[in-house]
């Protein structure tokens, strides 16, 4: 099965979404769900749910509401029981980004902003990847490219499960990704797009490739789902 991306914009959860989405969770998830406070996070944790199983609804025929969601050890959700699909989820802004497939996926996608960016990239990017940003790339390019290397830093320890680890991120240098020398590093296959513009950097992280690739990234708009006959 080739590796596929959905995003969905929070702008399309209105309230009758919100209630049929709400209730394909199960009760450990509306019980995290109702503990949010603050309402766009909230939002983006039920429009990723709602991804999930609109998306492996499809795949395995059966209704959303028996897609089942566990947490593994490290925090990171997984379809329960025996399979080899995987899904990683990412949002930023008013976005919400899913992907999923057979083998094992990271997935990031962060809304570039103005920010102080020098003093994260010392502290966690590759020696080689500070002295490329410092080069003779102009102030919006350095902003741009600064993005683009962390989603792919942030789709790479989302891949393989683990926190963020500055050993091994300064240690992996993204830069040739970036800048379309290559696709793989530290033993993983990279596809970085952007959706819809140079804002909204998007990378996918996965350990088996396959084909056709690169995946395709779908900007949807989830279906009006339809309430269950009484």
């Amino acid at each position: 099965m080739a590796w596929r991306m959905s995003a969905a914009s929070l702008d399309c959860l209105d309230a009758g979404r919100a209630t049929i989405y709400s209730g394909w969770l199960d009760e450990a998830e509306k019980h995290r769900w109702r503990r949010i406070t603050n309402d766009h996070v909230s939002n983006a944790f039920l429009l990723g749910r709602a991804l999930i199983r609109e998306r492996f609804s499809e795949l395995c025929k059966c209704d959303p509401s028996d897609i089942h969601i566990e947490i593994d050890a490290r925090g990171r959700p997984r379809l329960a029981g025996e399979t080899k699909l995987d899904f990683n989820l990412s949002h930023s802004g008013s976005w919400v980004i899913l992907a999923y497939g057979e083998g094992r996926v990271g997935v990031d996608i962060e809304q570039v902003r103005r920010r102080n960016w020098e003093g994260i990239a010392d502290a966690w990017y590759h020696p080689e990847e500070l002295r490329w940003l410092r080069s003779d790339l102009s102030l919006t390019e350095r902003l741009r490219q600064f993005y683009r290397l962390w989603v792919l830093k942030e789709a790479l320890v989302k891949c393989l499960g683990q926190g963020l680890n500055r050993h091994m991120l300064r240690g992996t240098d993204m830069g040739p990704i970036v800048r379309g020398e290559t696709d793989q590093t530290a033993g993983m296959t990279f596809h970085l797009c952007d959706l819809l513009s140079p804002a909204l950097p998007v990378a996918l992280c996965t350990d088996r490739p396959e084909d056709p690739w690169p995946p395709m990234l779908e900007t949807c708009v989830p279906a009006d789902p339809v309430e269950p006959a009484d």
